[in-house]
């Protein structure tokens, strides 16, 4: 069972799937889906214990408040280090949320939860892809409780902030001629494959 924690200053309340810390005025939610809970009712991530927990959470904080790109750079390879200890190398929305780490994807955007989904689906079943308008979106949407129409808006923003802000160098990484400065960025579509893709190699990878 997955959990969310929202941080309001120093207090943590379980929630949902989100992390959301900040003030009363203004927050921010990040996913952190390897939170669990063991039987005794302990939260744990990856079956570390609740100090582990707090280093996730505080990396987590630092990356989506850092204001110099040396600083974000560094907390997300904080990050990544810390989901990776004791999370299974085949597990695909691990893999997703590695990914999106590694090309910068803003964690408090709306648009965040909505890929990761879109793309697990899409790792779970190639066809999501051929019908992205009336199989992917709406499929995306249901589990939200929300429209297709905004979650093809939320996931084209997400795209949109990542191409604008990412190093070309890293985008071309993972995508790699398909795109550059003169072509833009890609479509939904062909963002989500693109990861899909990854995502499947580095399971096949680790099999």
């Amino acid at each position: 069972m997955d959990y969310h924690i929202a941080i309001f200053q120093t207090n943590w309340i379980i929630q949902d799937r989100s992390i959301i810390f900040g003030d009363a005025i203004e927050g921010y939610s990040i996913s952190l889906p390897h939170l669990q809970s063991n039987k005794t009712g302990t939260l744990h991530s990856g079956g570390n214990d609740m100090n582990h927990l707090e280093r996730q959470v505080n990396a987590l904080m630092r990356l989506c408040t850092a204001q110099e790109e040396t600083d974000r750079q560094k907390a997300r390879m904080e990050v990544l280090e810390l989901l990776s200890v004791n999370s299974s190398p085949a597990d695909p929305e691990y893999l997703i949320h590695e990914v999106l780490l590694d090309l910068g994807a803003p964690e408090n955007l709306l648009g965040h939860p909505y890929m990761v989904y879109a793309i697990l689906l899409v790792v779970e079943d190639r066809t999501y892809i051929d019908n992205i308008m009336f199989g992917l979106y709406p499929q995306v949407a249901a589990h939200f409780d929300t429209t297709a129409a905004r979650v093809e808006r939320a996931l084209r923003h997400l795209v949109e902030v990542i191409f604008s802000r990412t190093d070309w160098k890293i985008l071309q990484k993972h995508f790699g001629n398909t795109v550059s400065p003169n072509r833009g960025k890609l479509t939904n579509s062909e963002f989500i494959a693109r990861i899909a893709t990854i995502v499947k190699l580095r399971m096949n990878a680790a099999a």
